[in-house]
């Protein structure tokens, strides 16, 4: 643990706690439901095994119905090699991999929005579930395609996730890397089989929409990636 991330946390302590000039752990406050958030945001692994020890609840949520594990996917700069740390402690001690928050967000939806590689890749391998949605309906496979996370859309399909899993309004990934013109991750979800003829709700199909954009990008990709699916 870096002596800048001590610092914050007994600075946590301290403003939470009595005030008393006393070993660190003395500064632990009386139990809330939200007393592992900052450890995990800010990644001290010893405070967070140390509480953990004492009995919090690694799945305690905090006022938007996080877990201390959707604040470990994005460390706030003190430490960026420490999410796995993080990670490991909480998945360690039970915390729920597929919690969703008040936005219907799971650990995955933010390691993709704030693109996350490694704690991606941390929680696919411990069996989290990148096809969860959602409240808008999105889930970590539509946020990589939507955003043009290429490395991350990878990581997911080759989880064996099915590239045409549709959004609540008939998307595919195809459809919303269109829409945001990610031509690297429209190349790697046809290479993963996604369908260029799948309809959405307005009835348009991802190779429409690579027709009508008209752009070298997207024509520049080999007939066959289309062929195999409309023949």
């Amino acid at each position: 643990m870096k002596t800048g991330i001590l610092s914050i946390s007994l600075a946590i302590l301290l403003l939470t706690g009595d005030c008393k000039p006393v070993h660190p752990p003395d500064f632990i406050p009386p139990s809330e439901s939200n007393r592992l958030h900052p450890f995990a945001g800010f990644g001290d692994s010893q405070f967070l095994t140390y509480l953990i020890q004492k009995g919090e609840n690694a799945n305690a949520r905090d006022h938007l119905g996080r877990l201390p594990l959707h604040y470990a996917v994005n460390l706030l700069g003190f430490d960026p090699e420490g999410e796995q740390t993080i990670l490991e402690v909480l998945s360690e001690n039970t915390a729920d991999l597929n919690s969703k928050d008040n936005y219907g967000k799971t650990p995955l939806h933010y390691a993709v929005e704030f693109n996350k590689l490694k704690p991606l890749q941390y929680l696919l391998s411990k069996k989290a579930n990148p096809g969860l949605p959602d409240n808008g309906g999105y889930s970590a496979l539509h946020y990589s395609a939507h955003l043009c996370h290429t490395d991350l859309l990878k990581e997911i399909l080759n989880t064996g996730m099915d590239p045409d899993l549709p959004t609540e309004n008939g998307d595919t990934s195809l459809h919303l890397s269109l829409f945001n013109d990610c031509s690297d991750t429209v190349q790697v979800l046809l290479e993963f089989g996604a369908d260029p003829f799948r309809k959405d709700s307005e009835g348009r199909t991802p190779y429409d929409l690579i027709k009508q954009s008209n752009k070298k990008e997207y024509l520049d990709i080999p007939e066959d990636s289309f062929r195999r699916k409309k023949g």
